[in-house]
């Protein structure tokens, strides 16, 4: 439920914390009073977009701030899916600042979060119940998704759009592999061309590198053999450098005799000739290894020149990612030379799915067709009480046509089509609600779907905002009576020109204006018993309220 409402700089409050109680509470004012301010602040906390001349004139920014008491609604996953604190659910707080830049700032709990987080999270702690919404019973998505609230069929309603999807999905894989059979001579001669070419080349992982280092040494071979027989004549001649360690060796033996360091410089020196003579030998090696072999020159060139065009021509660096092209290719190859079978796979599987989507919108139609009575009938009877001669309503749930194309029989939500059917008048069979039942007619079907909706659907808080236009007398209290039946299952706040109404609720608040030196400024507070008598008197007669009046009012309060 909403505990508190607090309001700093918004429109024409200056600073302003209400306090809100469980159950059912009215509230009233003059037209114009600010009632709708109320609202536009509220609706800053569900999400809606931020204009920064809501600030009140010569402030820099306004704050809404709401308090809500969630503990009964089981909302962890919420918390722990955006990874926001829900340490006290007793006390789960939505912000919302707005700058005069026209920039808003959203906090749930202290946190920061995006509109998107915050609309989601209001969805399911307050609703708004306007005027403009009895628009909804005319929609036809509305009175389904109404129907399947009230027939509690959502485990039923995920296995359909499971089975929907996957459907759905396979149908369109099948129609791509159609389109591709279509164009598959054209398209395979492509890709045989490609892959022809990359077989052929005959490619190994890592080719290109080895190829290029053959290749400089075939086209320097003769400058590399005159090195390396210039460097091994220098290490391994008579003259050479180790012919002079091996006489240094010998030297600084005959000088260990007297001094014992030449033992270990004579070892070192040693070590260094063993390590020369082997780096003599490995030039060598290159040097009896530097062929000078034109032929073979010319075969890496032209390799080396294949297989660059190829890393060109697929937008490459390696010869590796070419082997992966190649392979892909094949693989495509083989899809298209078997796409037949491939279809005929998939039809299969097509089939299969069908069917199951046919079971489950089977299963899904008999939850709503089973809830339907049951629904018009209260239905009936609520709009019986609300002053409706004679109604009759029907739930209308007609799947489509076993005729229709697939993509058209099923949606998201079904293969039904579900619609409210209405009759005010005797003898006069009840058709779509858009069709015959006028604005008044409509405004108290809807509070009779809200009422049972409120039923079904936990939520913490509704707020009834003026739908009791065009109604008065006996109808009035009778909607009263229906706004405190909802408020046993949910807070219910209703904002209300009609004292019948406005008498049902437990707590009552009066929104009012004052004008001072500073401007007109708008006030909500909460009254008493005594203020009450009065507030309600004056709804009746206006002010001052008569006696008759005041009378009255004691009445509807039953006090």
């Amino acid at each position: 439920m909403l505990r508190s409402l607090y309001i700093q700089h918004y429109a024409l409050i200056s600073s302003q914390k209400i306090d809100f109680q469980s159950g059912f509470s009215s509230i009233t004012g003059e037209t114009g009073a600010g009632k709708s301010i109320i609202l536009g602040a509220l609706g800053l906390i569900m999400g809606d977009r931020a204009d920064a001349r809501v600030i009140a004139n010569g402030q820099t920014k306004c704050v809404v701030e709401a308090d809500f008491d969630i503990r009964d609604y089981q909302l962890d996953v919420f918390f722990d899916r955006y990874e926001l604190d829900n340490d006290d659910p007793a006390h789960c707080i939505l912000r919302r600042e707005v700058t005069t830049n026209g920039k808003s700032r959203a906090f749930i709990n202290d946190s920061p979060v995006s509109l998107t987080i915050m609309r989601e999270m209001a969805s399911y702690i307050i609703d708004i119940h306007s005027q403009h919404e009895n628009l909804l019973i005319n929609n036809d998505d509305y009175q389904r998704d109404f129907v399947d609230l009230m027939a509690q069929n959502k485990e039923i309603l995920t296995e359909y759009r499971n089975a929907f999807y996957h459907w759905k999905e396979l149908t369109t894989e099948l129609a791509t592999l159609r389109r591709e059979a279509q164009n598959k001579q054209q398209e395979r001669d492509y890709i045989q061309f490609q892959w022809q070419q990359l077989s052929d080349a005959n490619l190994v992982d890592d080719e290109l590198q080895d190829l290029e280092e053959q290749q400089q040494q075939l086209l320097h071979a003769e400058d590399i053999k005159i090195t390396t027989s210039h460097l091994t004549e220098n290490l391994q001649s008579d003259e050479g450098l180790v012919s002079a360690l091996k006489s240094i060796t010998a030297e600084l033996h005959h000088l260990a005799k007297f001094v014992p360091k030449a033992q270990q410089l004579a070892e070192r020196v040693h070590s260094a000739m063993i390590e020369i003579d082997d780096i003599a030998s490995e030039i060598a090696d290159i040097n009896e290894h530097a062929d000078i072999d034109p032929q073979r020159l010319e075969y890496i060139t032209l390799r080396i020149d294949t297989i660059n065009t190829l890393l060109r021509k697929h937008n490459v660096s390696t010869d590796s990612e070419l082997i992966i092209i190649r392979d892909q290719l094949e693989c495509d190859l083989d899809k298209l030379d078997n796409i037949d079978q491939y279809i005929a796979t998939i039809e299969r599987q097509c089939q299969a799915a069908e069917q199951n989507l046919l079971k489950a919108a089977h299963d899904l139609t008999q939850t709503r067709m089973a809830a339907a009575p049951n629904i018009a009938k209260q239905l009936t009877k609520d709009m019986a009480t609300l002053g409706v001669t004679h109604p009759n309503i029907q739930i209308a749930v007609t799947p489509n046509s076993d005729d229709m194309p697939a993509d058209k029989r099923f949606t998201p939500s079904g293969q039904d089509n579900v619609s409210i059917l209405f009759s005010a008048n005797l003898n006069q069979p009840p058709m779509p609600v858009k069709q015959v039942a006028s604005g008044g007619e409509i405004a108290r079907l809807m509070l009779c779907v809200k009422a049972l909706m409120a039923h079904k659907r936990m939520l913490p808080t509704i707020i009834f905002d003026e739908i009791d236009t065009g109604i008065s007398g006996d109808v009035a209290v009778k909607v009263g009576n229906i706004m405190s039946a909802i408020a046993k299952n949910m807070q219910v706040l209703a904002i209300t020109h009609l004292p019948q109404i406005a008498a049902k609720a437990l707590q009552q608040y009066r929104v009012y204006k004052t004008d001072d030196q500073q401007g007109t400024t708008t006030h909500i507070e909460q009254l008493d018993r005594e203020q009450r008598v009065n507030e309600i008197a004056t709804m009746l007669s206006g002010t001052p309220p008569t006696a008759a009046a005041l009378s009255t009012a004691r009445e509807l309060l039953d006090i």
